[in-house]
């Protein structure tokens, strides 16, 4: 019966010769002319190691209320927050900061304005039931929305207001 079977060291054996076969000699077997920089694989024209770190930026908004709302990046992009959010995290199951100034339906004209109505609704468990609390999936608020800075912009698109 055993004489059906591959010995395990025969498939190694074989399985060596193979990988040997195939080209692949160690990490010093890709060198020559067609070798890519590694300038040439990033936006970046320096090398990481001396890549300039960008400066700190503060928030444009002090306390809430404020500070003037910024208009939105495009057509449906979440607002910006337009306070400061010191000692507003972290969003935790338990506690959300942000909820209990913005966590009750109303009007966006309302101040201070409350979360939009597709956050009251579960749109995977009850898509059609608005609730009196923001949805689960809408209660990680930062994972949307930033407060707003004053920073330049890193990268033009000509479309900058």
């Amino acid at each position: 019966m055993w004489r059906n079977r591959i010995p395990l060291a025969l498939v190694l054996v074989a399985l060596g010769i193979a990988m040997s076969g195939c080209g692949w000699a160690g990490p010093d077997s890709h060198t020559g002319a067609g070798e890519i920089q590694d300038l040439q694989l990033s936006l970046s024209r320096v090398p990481l190691a001396g890549a300039p770190i960008g400066a700190a930026y503060a928030y444009a908004g002090k306390d809430a209320g404020e500070n003037a709302r910024l208009p939105r990046a495009f057509t449906g992009a979440p607002p910006m927050i337009p306070h400061s959010i010191e000692g507003l995290l972290p969003i935790t199951l338990e506690s959300n900061a942000c909820v209990q100034c913005h966590g009750t339906p109303g009007s966006p004209q309302d101040d201070p304005p409350p979360a939009p109505p597709s956050h009251f609704v579960d749109g995977r468990g009850a898509p059609t039931v608005s609730r009196k609390e923001v949805a689960g999936a809408r209660w990680l608020c930062t994972s949307c929305h930033v407060p707003q800075t004053h920073a330049p912009l890193l990268v033009g698109n000509g479309t900058a207001h």
